[in-house]
């Protein structure tokens, strides 16, 4: 039996017109985008969940289209005004209020840094511009070590908005384009290539950026595009779906579903994306799609079934509420534990079906006027609003008024004897006043007056150094002393790594420029001093520079013939050889490479020295909020930094150099607390702040310029 048209088949054309057809596969698509996301967000598994955006991308772009060419069809024209009041009522009530919410629980649960930082992130999201400020934040190498913000799921609204302030534009110049009079046949030409030569122009380049620069790619709209572009062209392309045989219908749709939940899987955070990986869901979106155009969506139950039609319903709510719910929980209780979970999944639903019914589909369904008559079902909707803005109101009071309660005692763990790591030709260091101080921040149950205060501290907290030109990531490594202070002092002195390394400098230049040594930095981000291929996972930029730089660095080290060469560098370097050696493998090649690296910059008269880096742990803005305990921010002695000491220990020997254990300067046996001596350690998880580095200044002068020296 011939069916009948499908709703799409005369979007081009002035008449007949054309009514809207429930898709529930569609909602069901957005039930399993929805769920991915927020499982992959709560529990990081899948390893591709992430992927559910690339769904809603894709369906976004077919339900817009064809709600533009539905409305040319039936009226002749596309009415931009209509088009962006229907746009900012379906995203702006439920989204508005979501950001609102979030910047009062982030000022009341947040330290003021943090605080700040999620007021200017629900600027960026009211302005639909999250996508630029993350990507920046996100190639920001002081911006990498800092937890995500609540907000920063909003990135997608933005790369949507953006597309859509663009894409109506488009379609009807192209209308214009085909001619007034123009076949229903050539106007669906004209919109096929031009949504075709979007698709291809940006994902080549989103090709290219997700080798080059993958942050930039993820968040980009210019590399997103082609996903939206996918949904765009299968609505205008939708007449040719109509002709599909009955019995291939649910294979295609099966076919395409096991795509997706494939995708899932196989795609990691490690994975070029969006492209090419991306081309997997989202293909397959669009085949499930494409498969149900003009069909009844038969043996399909797993989407159209009426639980998964109201998760998708609610899809958007879902989406807005999931992220600050998770945030804000794992910062108030333990995370990663079962009750923790127990009550993220409770604030989502709540707040989420709140916000659905009492504020999303209420003011989405209402005339743009809110006026005129209203409808014989308007006591059964007002009862449903009342519900929701109920349950939202009380879900949202519980978690601003959880957040005034603190949390309950933690058991802190058993302090465990670290066997001191042998110092290479250094003597044991001796316990000072600076190691007195962390047994008694240790035994902390409240946050001491500290300076900075734990509070404030963020990126402004890190060593001046770090933003002095030439010290770190000099543009041209072969040009001496770009970052040098005390210039023309009797002795000389190097400080050399990457910026673990530069955020010794404070300390450094503390403990030596009164003893008349002038000081250079010269850093490069996660590239380490010893001679080493290293292979920075999705940086390959990163990666090259670190390798094709060493040689530049010993050579001017050797050319200015310093008195004195400090060492240090974190830990990710024995981590990302690219050899890919592990464990006792790689600690032989770590020797082998310092030892060299040693070896050709220490020079007759030159004394080197190691300063192991300090152990790596929680960021500030990580652990401490208003209600968080000293104890909360305590951190160990990983394994990797125990491997990475034990091999620049046997480095530091064969080259004659002094390895210098600095782990006694921040723990007290295997505990490492987040502050010592009045101030915060570090400022992100690795990076001292600029007073603690200070602070180790008579530290550092006793192992720097040892008696005699």
């Amino acid at each position: 039996m011939k069916q009948s048209a499908p709703d799409i088949r005369h979007a081009v054309a002035p008449s007949p017109r054309v009514k809207s057809k429930f898709r529930a596969d569609i909602q069901g698509l957005r039930a399993l985008a929805v769920l991915a996301v927020i499982v992959d967000h709560m529990l990081h598994w899948p390893s591709g969940g992430f992927i559910g955006v690339d769904v809603f991308f894709v369906i976004s772009g077919f339900m817009i289209t064809n709600l533009m060419l539905r409305e040319r069809a039936n009226t002749g024209r596309i009415s931009i005004t209509d088009f962006y009041k229907r746009r900012v009522k379906r995203l702006l009530p439920a989204s508005v209020l979501t950001i609102a919410v979030t910047a009062l629980v982030g000022w009341v649960v947040f330290a003021k840094a943090r605080a700040t930082e999620t007021l200017w992130d629900a600027a960026a999201a009211l302005f639909f511009s999250s996508n630029w400020r993350f990507a920046a934040a996100g190639t920001d190498y002081f911006q990498q070590d800092i937890p995500p913000s609540p907000l920063q799921h909003f990135w997608s609204l933005g790369v949507e908005e953006q597309f859509y302030f663009v894409w109506p534009f488009l379609l009807i110049a192209v209308f214009l384009m085909a001619g007034k009079g123009a076949s229903t046949r050539r106007r669906a030409v004209f919109a096929a290539a031009t949504m075709g030569a979007i698709i291809v122009a940006s994902l080549a380049w989103s090709m290219l950026e997700s080798s080059a620069q993958p942050t930039w790619a993820y968040f980009s709209t210019l590399s997103r595009a082609w996903e939206l572009g996918v949904g765009a062209l299968l609505a205008v392309c939708a007449g040719a779906f109509y002709k599909l045989p009955g019995w291939l219908r649910p294979v295609l749709a099966w076919a395409g579903l096991a795509g997706i939940v494939y995708s899932m899987f196989i795609i990691t955070p490690a994975s070029a994306f969006p492209a090419p990986w991306a081309l997997l869901p989202v293909l397959s979106t669009a085949v499930v799609i494409g498969a149900n155009i003009g069909g009844n969506q038969k043996f399909l139950g797993i989407l159209t079934n009426p639980v998964s039609v109201y998760i998708g319903n609610v899809s958007f709510s879902l989406y807005l509420w999931h992220f600050p719910a998770i945030i804000f929980l794992e910062a108030l209780l333990e995370p990663g534990q079962p009750a923790t979970y127990i009550a993220i999944i409770a604030a989502i639903i709540l707040v989420s079906v709140g916000s659905y019914h009492g504020i999303e589909n209420q003011l989405r369904n209402r005339p743009w006027s809110f006026g005129g008559k209203r409808s014989s079902r308007a006591p059964a909707s007002a009862q449903l609003q009342n519900i929701g803005l109920g349950v939202l109101t009380v879900a949202t009071v519980a978690v601003v008024a959880f957040a005034f309660v603190k949390n309950a005692p933690v058991d802190l763990p058993a302090s465990a004897t670290v066997k001191p790591v042998a110092s290479g030709t250094a003597a044991p260091l001796a316990k000072t006043s600076l190691q007195s101080s962390l047994d008694s921040a240790l035994a902390a149950s409240a946050w001491p007056k500290l300076t900075p205060s734990i509070d404030e501290v963020g990126t402004n907290s890190k060593a001046t150094e770090l933003g002095v030109p030439g010290c770190l990531n000099a543009e041209d490594l072969s040009v001496p002393a770009q970052c040098a202070f005390n210039e023309g002092a009797a002795k000389y002195a190097v400080v050399v790594g990457d910026s673990i390394g530069i955020s010794w400098m404070p300390g450094v230049r503390a403990a030596l420029e009164p003893a008349g040594y002038s000081v250079h930095g010269i850093g490069l981000s996660n590239c380490p001093f010893a001679n080493v291929e290293i292979k920075i996972e999705n940086d390959p930029e990163t990666s090259s520079r670190c390798n094709d730089g060493h040689s530049q660095i010993y050579e001017q080290i050797k050319a200015t013939s310093p008195d004195l060469v400090i060492v240090s560098d974190a830990v990710a370097g024995i981590v990302n050889l690219a050899s890919g050696a592990k464990d006792a493998a790689a600690q032989d090649e770590w020797v082998a490479g310092l030892s060299d690296a040693i070896s050709q910059v220490k020079a007759k008269g030159t004394r080197v020295v190691v300063l192991s880096p300090n152990p790596t742990g929680k960021a500030v803005s990580e652990c401490y909020n208003n209600f968080a305990k000293p104890a909360d921010c305590e951190s160990s002695i990983s394994q990797a930094w125990k491997q990475k000491s034990t091999a620049d220990t046997a480095a530091a020997k064969k080259a004659g150099a002094t390895y210098v254990d600095t782990s006694q300067w921040f723990c007290s046996g295997d505990r490492c607390p987040i502050f010592a001596g009045g101030a915060p350690i570090r400022w992100d998880g690795m990076h001292l702040t600029e007073a603690y580095s200070k602070k180790m200044a008579p530290e550092l002068k006793a192992v720097l310029l040892p008696a005699g020296s």
